[in-house]
């Protein structure tokens, strides 16, 4: 299959994310791009004050963002949508086409690695799955599962089920659904001829956890979950013959430093390219936890916290040498460079004015995508 020229979002949370993307700025430039989507309007928790879905080129040489254009927040309701979406050259987005996601709050959309379907979080309560057309578009709801029950640990939290994101493993059609509110990974198997999910286990995450993202080993041994409510990273190994979790968690590690008794929650999660390295973003703390990585052995050990020169680090992405942290309380975004030694962060200087960026989203690097003939954007 091409590799698309669409991405795929919410109008909801004015979200937009993608797992893999064709040459869609111009197939002569080779300069990776980045996505900052932000909160546009009042919420009743927190008042949004960016514009939509911020378009970027990131200039490898030193860190900095190049605007490209911003796309304009859709009206939305309190009913859950997912939306196609393609580029258009200027780093516009054109809406191919939105369908209800039968969910209250999506949260979180995977594009699975054939790029067939797509899995959809509603954080109320359900996860929903939708084939893909030929031209990038949604067909309808092929599979829905709701999740009422939660653990009820920690109430205001976890009353009933919170799906709040899902990740595709690697080699396998299995998908693994985060639910914060009953501190479970669902892990299923998408069954291909019928566009359906077909759930295979349930891991258990400490009671009152709250997990809410994940990240993939690139040596697709390991998968690492951070827990929002508790503020810890929990390792598990993958099955090379099944492809499943396994069932007991490896480890588990604070993100946070001994003795801070301040409110924190955890957010994001990501692996540095050459898998040396994991990062977790701290909302309270304002920082990045930096740990290294045993790669046969998956284990974590930490390295060190750094800044995130602003407010609830809410969302990062890590790209080769650099990392982009968003922080949404602050409306600002940095700019870090990795040390591909130590995982160790250095600010660059590189800060950029973002209303409530609610997430920023994957960078790619135009070199690494299998080109198509498919530049009539």
């Amino acid at each position: 299959m091409h590799a698309p020229r669409f991405i795929l979002g919410f109008t909801v949370l004015t979200t937009v994310v993608a797992n893999s993307l064709a040459a869609i700025v111009g197939q002569s430039s080779l300069q990776p791009i980045l996505f900052a989507a932000t909160h546009t309007r009042d919420e009743g928790w927190m008042v949004g004050t960016g514009k939509g879905v911020y378009t970027y080129k990131f200039d490898s040489s030193d860190g900095s963002l190049i605007p490209l254009g911003i796309t304009q927040s859709y009206p939305g309701t309190q009913t859950g949508y997912v939306s196609a979406l393609r580029m258009r050259p200027n780093g516009t987005l054109e809406l191919l086409n939105t369908l209800e996601s039968h969910g209250g709050n999506p949260t979180h959309i995977s594009l699975n690695p054939s790029e067939e379907v797509v899995v959809v979080s509603n954080y109320d309560g359900s996860l929903s799955m939708f084939p893909l057309n030929d031209d990038g578009s949604l067909a309808n709801e092929s599979f829905h599962q709701d999740f009422p029950i939660g653990s009820k640990v920690v109430m205001d939290q976890q009353a009933t089920g919170h799906i709040h994101s899902s990740i595709w493993l690697p080699n396998s059609n299995h998908v693994v659904a985060a639910n914060l509110g009953s501190d479970e990974l669902l892990q299923y198997e998408l069954e291909t001829t019928k566009k359906t999910l077909k759930s295979i286990a349930t891991i258990k995450r400490p009671p009152g956890s709250g997990p809410r993202h994940m990240a993939i080993h690139p040596n697709a041994a390991f998968a690492y979950v951070v827990d929002e409510i508790t503020n810890i990273v929990g390792v598990y190994a993958i099955d090379k013959k099944s492809g499943v979790l396994s069932s007991a968690a490896l480890q588990n590690i604070s993100t946070l430093p001994a003795g801070f008794t301040n409110t924190s929650t955890a957010a994001d999660v990501h692996v540095s390219s050459n898998g040396k390295f994991l990062y977790a973003s701290n909302r309270g703390h304002n920082s990045i936890a930096i740990f290294a990585v045993d790669k046969k052995k998956g284990s974590l050990t930490s390295v060190g916290w750094e800044g995130s020169r602003g407010k609830t680090p809410k969302s990062f992405v890590a790209y080769e040498d650099w990392m982009v942290v968003a922080n949404q309380d602050s409306d600002t975004m940095h700019v870090f460079g990795i040390d591909a030694d130590t995982g160790l962060l250095s600010c660059t200087g590189n800060s950029y004015d973002v209303g409530t960026p609610e997430r920023v989203f994957d960078i790619w690097s135009y070199e690494n995508l299998v080109h198509s003939d498919n530049a009539d954007i």
